[in-house]
C-alpha cells in the first residue's frame, strides 16, 4: 500500500507546496493521474470498438451455422485470428 500511496502524497504535497491551495493541488494531481493512465484508457477504448465491430460477425456466423458447436467455435476463433483481436474478447466458445 505504501509503494503507492508514498509517490501519490509526494505529488499532492509538490502541489500544495507550489499554489498553496487543497483545491488547486487536487485538481492537478487528477490531471496527472487521468494523464498517466490515458494509454491504458486508449487501449481499453480501441478493445472495446473492436468487440462491438466482431460481435455482429459473431452472431452471423453463429446463425450460419445454426447447432453445430464446433464449426461456430472454429470459425469466430479463426475471424478473430485474422483481425489479430483476443479470443476473450467475444462470446463464441463452447
Amino acid at each position: 500500500m505504501g509503494i503507492i500511496l508514498q509517490p501519490f502524497a509526494w505529488l499532492l504535497l509538490l502541489f500544495y507546496n507550489l499554489f498553496h491551495s487543497y483545491g488547486i493541488a487536487l485538481i492537478l494531481f487528477a490531471v496527472v493521474v487521468k494523464l498517466l493512465l490515458f494509454p491504458v484508457t486508449l487501449k481499453s477504448k480501441k478493445s472495446m470498438i473492436q468487440t462491438t465491430m466482431l460481435s455482429e460477425k459473431m452472431q452471423k456466423l453463429q446463425k450460419m451455422y445454426g447447432k453445430d458447436r464446433v464449426a461456430t467455435t472454429w470459425s469466430c476463433r479463426s475471424s478473430m485470428r485474422r483481425r489479430r483481436s483476443t479470443p476473450w474478447a467475444a462470446a463464441c466458445g463452447p
